[in-house]
């Protein structure tokens, strides 16, 4: 069976990756999540408005605009971390959601795991969905829309040894063009889903 690894940056929630990953281990698929990094709301006053275009920026009780999202550096030791887990998981994939205002941490990670893994790196999300070529500078493949059905899709390939460049919503390049597939749809019986893992599981 495929053997499937997310990482979520600064997001313990995580409620994609849960979801997708109890739906493949519902198939018997090999699946865990590793948690890089918690976020921390930001003490001081948001950024000048156009200073940063990924600032996570909300308004607090009193009505001031303060930097919500504000993530603390990730440390070389846990780096390391990160890849002696990846080593010891040998995925066959690695999928990571990206938001919009965490692009940046997020890009810095995945230069990471490419630089020492030859699993293919997958971003999905709300970012990867409304900007995929963009995305496409720090991955393999963008997962554009949902991915509850596009996950369990790529997880057959791999059982089957086929290639998944054709996996409805998924984008990738090809000699310096985006590839975009068709859409995948959507999916209407949410009974059909199993319950997200609960955040008491280690891996997963």
């Amino acid at each position: 069976m495929a053997r499937i690894t997310f990482i979520s940056v600064c997001d313990r929630n995580a409620q994609g990756q849960r979801l997708m990953s109890a739906s493949l281990r519902q198939r018997g698929h090999e699946c865990s999540i590793i948690f890089l990094k918690r976020y921390s709301i930001g003490k001081g006053p948001a950024p000048e408005p156009g200073s940063d275009p990924f600032a996570w920026v909300g308004m607090d009780w009193d009505g001031r605009l303060f930097q919500y999202a504000a993530p603390s550096r990730i440390t070389e030791r846990e780096l390391d971390l990160l890849r002696r887990t990846l080593e010891k998981l040998r995925p066959d994939v690695v999928g990571m959601t990206v938001n919009t205002p965490l692009r940046r941490v997020n890009a810095r990670v995945a230069e990471f795991v490419r630089a020492f893994s030859s699993a293919p790196l997958i971003w999905g999300g709300y970012d990867p969905t409304i900007h995929p070529e963009d995305c496409l500078d720090f991955c393999d493949f963008v997962c554009f829309g949902e991915g509850d059905t596009t996950s369990l899709e790529i997880a057959g390939c791999i059982d089957r040894s086929q290639p998944h460049e054709q996996v409805p919503n998924l984008a990738y390049r090809r000699g310096g063009e985006m590839i975009a597939n068709g859409r995948a749809p959507l999916v209407t019986d949410l009974d059909a889903l199993p319950w997200r893992l609960r955040r008491r599981n280690r891996r997963g």
